[in-house]
């Protein structure tokens, strides 16, 4: 009797507490994802690694040390490719004839592609580059500042930059040119 009497009690209050909770979130509402994303404020817009910000800057080198930046708001109206990758990636290394190819094919029309070694060395990366025929640009990332920045779950990702500096998409895991080609073929039709 007492046992029924104590479940009882805990649906009860199990109901109570859903109940409560459902209303809190009904009154306030869930917070804004780029209130935890946001990096950054840049001329009154949010930055932020999320659809429909602006895209956080990049100031990094390539194997040669020189300087690579993509800032969200710069002189450059490219759309811009962010790929992040690793040479002990293979589905990084499934995607790069798939990055070679969409850069030979728009750069163009203004595409431009940055490819963001994740901690590796200038010599490993540019052996990898050397193997696979990559001509687009190759950048290192050894703090993981621009990792952290854009808020990466794993590799490959790739980020999709309209001209007007937004994101516009984000692709998990291995993209194919197909899918490179979807994303990018209305904003290149917009600029």
């Amino acid at each position: 009797m007492i046992l029924a009497h104590t479940r009882h009690m805990y649906r009860l209050l199990s109901a109570v507490c859903f109940i409560a909770a459902a209303m809190l979130l009904i009154a306030v509402g869930l917070p804004a994802r780029n209130d935890y994303t946001q990096i950054g404020v840049l001329d009154g817009q949010v930055i932020a690694a999320d659809i429909g910000a602006l895209a956080p800057p990049l100031d990094l080198t390539d194997a040669a040390g020189q300087p690579i930046r993509f800032t969200p708001l710069g002189e450059d109206k490219a759309i811009t490719v962010i790929n992040f990758w690793a040479t002990w990636c293979a589905p990084c290394e499934v995607e790069m004839p798939a990055l070679q190819a969409l850069y030979t094919r728009y750069a163009g029309r203004g595409l431009r592609v940055i490819g963001v070694n994740l901690g590796e060395s200038a010599g490993a990366v540019m052996a990898w580059s050397d193997r696979l025929g990559l001509t687009f640009t190759l950048a290192l990332d050894p703090s993981g500042r621009a990792a952290a920045d854009y808020r990466l779950r794993g590799q490959p990702t790739t980020v999709i930059v309209a001209s007007d500096g937004r994101i516009a998409s984000i692709i998990y895991g291995p993209a194919d040119l197909a899918a490179l080609e979807h994303f990018i073929t209305p904003l290149l039709a917009e600029g």
